[in-house]
């Protein structure tokens, strides 16, 4: 059996992960933030500012680039069917629910732990960009809730899957993508 074969039969294959018109306007609004954080940091080198600074315009456009990348590939999902794979050759599939728990757990852990130490490491830049913060929490939040759910973990209650109409996964994730570009855009006009 190829390995397309066994990504497919473990749930994975290459496709469009979120084919629906609001997927493709998320994706768009990651490349969308992404390009602006990128010009936010090549307005800043042409200034001179800290290394910090870039350090972070300049790791926040990647950020959103691979978050757009992985809103249409899932690679997530990519990640879970080889870790099916590796727990059939392993011996351990009967327990791979508990396994996964402590496998987002300690992701998110380590994902805080990262954030923490970035911030401290950025503070003067974060305090001068609240908005990023604001929609990078909203993003995180997004994130966390995608992965626990995937994993069949059950986080929110299902009446509060919705904002009116609309699914709180979009509401989250839109919300943080336009808090990052708003804040990108504030500092363009800036200079």
């Amino acid at each position: 059996m190829g390995i397309q074969e066994l990504l497919a039969k473990n749930g994975w294959s290459l496709h469009v992960g979120d084919p629906y018109l609001m997927g493709w306007i998320i994706f768009g609004g990651y490349l969308i933030a992404s390009i602006l954080c990128l010009f936010t940091g090549i307005s800043k080198a042409k200034l001179e500012v800290s290394h910090k600074n870039l350090i972070f315009w300049f790791g926040l456009s990647i950020i959103m680039l691979l978050l757009g990348i992985n809103k249409q590939l899932d690679l997530q999902v990519l990640f879970i069917a080889i870790g099916r794979i590796i727990a059939h050759s392993q011996g351990w599939f009967d327990i791979r629910r508990e396994v996964q728990k402590i496998f987002i757990i300690s992701s998110a852990l380590s994902s805080l732990i990262f954030i923490a130490i970035t911030s401290w490491f950025l503070k003067k830049q974060l305090l001068k960009n609240i908005i990023i913060i604001i929609g990078f929490i909203l993003i995180f939040s997004f994130v966390l809730i995608r992965a626990f759910s995937i994993n069949h973990i059950v986080f929110i209650p299902s009446q509060l899957n919705h904002v009116g109409s609309i699914k709180l996964k979009y509401v989250l994730e839109s919300c943080g993508i336009l808090c990052i570009c708003y804040g990108a855009l504030q500092e363009l006009i800036k200079k």
